[in-house]
């Protein structure tokens, strides 16, 4: 049964992984913000999963260079029906480049509402055919009069954030794609729509469950594992399991932007996750105008490379 609560686009197939870009529309009742965001279902066993990863970011008004007062938390969500999001993909060369879009608007945490529309979310994704390795960037157009200036950007939210019961870490066990199998039946039919709808899922094996470990590694060192020649890395992460046969660089441009880092690991054996965000230091959306946020990178590291080996002995 498809789910009322995200929009998933159509797959684009590659060697190392299968790419699936989607809007989630949230849901009030567990206070969960919509986001734009991908799954990245992976082609080998032994290789970081994805699955309903999302980026999303709090503001505030400004007026005159002087912060206003809100009174509520506001998210930038989109919003919307299925027939207004925007769709295109095409390949060049050894890319496959992916966009989204879709009207936004600013949404209030507490009172659960829209506060203002006139918004609009996009999302470019770059697929490399030659490496197992994907780049995106998102980006917000504000057709309001009112400046918005950035409190708080989640670069990245995949998995829970911490760990679940424990008698509910089997419903995490990916079922519906061909790699992955059940070790036990779930306890119940809705606790998979109820944990992985809502946080989505992060693994590095499908057929174990390995524990997950998190470190950062000098950009200047990630920087040379990455082929790509418009990226600055400025900060980046290594996941890798326990058994290290493998592991993921997660990497930010924030070229031209200050900044500050922090990042969360949920090193659950069976349902792990990850959070990373990011803090500007002065960040706006211009009345009637745009912005971008920063470049993003994530790339399968394997021993064979001695760039990606010297990244994975950081752990």
């Amino acid at each position: 049964m498809p789910s009322q609560r995200k929009h998933q686009f159509a797959a684009t197939a590659l060697p190392a992984w299968d790419f699936i870009p989607l809007v989630d529309w949230g849901d009030p009742a567990l206070e969960d913000t919509g986001a734009l965001g991908f799954s990245l279902l992976p082609r080998q066993a032994e290789m970081v999963l994805l699955e309903s990863a999302r980026t999303f970011f709090s503001v505030h008004a400004r007026q005159g260079g002087v912060r206003r007062v809100l009174a509520e938390k506001m998210f930038v969500v989109p919003r919307g029906a299925s027939a207004q999001l925007l769709f295109s993909r095409h390949r060049d060369g050894a890319w496959t480049h992916v966009s989204v879009g879709s009207p936004a608007a600013l949404y209030g945490l507490r009172s659960n509402s829209v506060r203002r529309q006139g918004l609009t979310l996009g999302a470019h994704y770059a697929l490399s055919h030659e490496h197992a390795l994907l780049y995106w960037q998102l980006g917000v157009a504000n057709r309001t009069r009112q400046t918005l200036a950035i409190d708080t950007v989640t670069l990245l939210r995949v998995g829970p954030p911490h760990p679940v019961n424990r008698h509910r870490r089997t419903d995490f066990n990916p079922s519906r794609f061909r790699l992955f199998k059940l070790r036990r039946p779930p306890k119940a039919q809705s606790a998979y729509y109820d944990l992985t709808e809502r946080f989505g899922s992060l693994r590095l094996d499908a057929l174990d469950t390995p524990r997950l470990r998190a470190a950062v590694v000098p950009p200047e060192a990630a920087q040379q594992a990455l082929p790509l020649t418009d990226f600055t890395v400025s900060y980046a992460l290594v996941m890798q399991t326990e058994d290290a046969r493998g592991g993921a660089l997660l990497a930010v441009d924030t070229r031209g932007h200050a900044g500050a880092f922090r990042y969360e690991a949920n090193t659950d054996r069976f349902a792990p996750g990850l959070t990373l965000r990011w803090q500007p230091e002065d960040l706006t959306i211009p009345a009637r105008g745009g912005m971008a946020l920063p470049k993003m990178a994530l790339m399968w590291l394997t021993r064979q490379n001695p760039l990606a080996r010297d990244l994975l002995q950081t752990l």
